[in-house]
């Protein structure tokens, strides 16, 4: 587990007494309702990590001059026969119990532009944000799945677009209100 943080001791506290959410300050309690709510912030950063360990396509801007970053794409045809996957004949993972690289799936739309979801942890602490630093505030990058703005992956294949962001809808109050949960973080 990495190291403690303020919302650790809350949480834990809060598994066994829902009512020690109440310690929060008032903008870091609506900070936490709109986390695990209408911002949907937790549908992705969960758990002790606050990460879902998946890969989700948010429409992220290309850095200025960047050439289109293809995420998991890039790889994801040479991760089920690496030498050392679960599924070589190096591993020591039983049969059938490799699920997530037995059955990854290939296809281009699921993978392009996709990024692993980082963890929360200490995020006010980062110096810049996105996979490739696109964003030098963590207000500019909370303006940015606020607003859901298709970005350099959110082009049309098909007939649908592959950023799965859809605008929030917060108003600044509800920013600054989850920076205040963040904060705990």
């Amino acid at each position: 587990m990495p190291n403690a943080t303020a919302w650790d001791s809350i949480a834990k506290e809060a598994a066994r007494d829902p009512n020690a959410l109440r310690q929060l300050p008032d903008s870091a309690l609506r900070g936490f309702d709109l986390f695990s709510g209408k911002a949907r912030c937790s549908s992705c950063h969960s758990g002790p990590f606050l990460t879902d360990g998946d890969f989700h396509n948010t429409g992220m801007p290309e850095r200025d001059g960047a050439t289109i970053d293809m995420g998991r794409q890039a790889v994801v045809a040479q991760l089920k026969y690496r030498e050392f996957s679960c599924l070589s004949i190096y591993s020591d993972a039983p049969n059938g119990e490799c699920p997530k690289v037995e059955y990854l799936s290939l296809a281009m739309e699921r993978a392009l532009g996709t990024f692993k979801t980082p963890s929360l942890r200490g995020v006010t602490q980062r110096t810049v944000f996105g996979h490739s630093g696109q964003f030098t505030t963590l207000e500019d990058m909370l303006n940015h799945y606020n607003d859901a703005p298709q970005g350099a992956h959110g082009r049309l294949v098909g007939q649908s677009t592959l950023s799965e962001l859809v605008p929030l809808g917060l108003s600044p109050a509800d920013l600054s209100d989850l920076r205040a949960f963040l904060d705990l973080l």
